[in-house]
C-alpha cells in the first residue's frame, strides 16, 4: 500500500510539472502581449502629445508671421509717407 501511495504522488508531482512546464510558454505569451500592447498605447499617447505641441507651434508661428506682415506694411505706409514729405 505504501508503495502504490509513493507512485501516485510521483505521478501527481510529474503530472503537476509536466502542467507547469506546458503553462510557462502560455504565461510569457501573455505577460509579452500585455507588454506590447503597454508599449503601444504609450507610444500613441506621446505621438498625440507631440501632434498637440507641434500643432500649438505652428498656430504661435502663424500668429507671429501675421504680426511681421502687418508691422512691415505699417513701416512701408510709414517709409511711403517720409519720402512724401521730403
Amino acid at each position: 500500500m505504501t508503495e502504490s501511495n509513493v507512485m501516485n504522488t510521483g505521478d501527481l508531482i510529474f503530472t503537476l510539472l509536466t502542467i507547469g512546464f506546458m503553462l510557462i510558454p502560455l504565461i510569457l505569451a501573455v505577460a509579452a502581449a500585455v507588454y506590447i500592447i503597454r508599449l503601444v498605447k504609450r507610444t500613441e499617447r506621446r505621438s498625440e502629445e507631440r501632434l498637440q505641441l507641434d500643432k500649438e507651434k505652428s498656430a504661435t508661428q502663424t500668429q507671429q508671421l501675421e504680426m511681421l506682415q502687418s508691422l512691415n506694411r505699417r513701416l512701408t505706409t510709414i517709409e511711403k509717407f517720409l519720402k512724401d514729405v521730403q
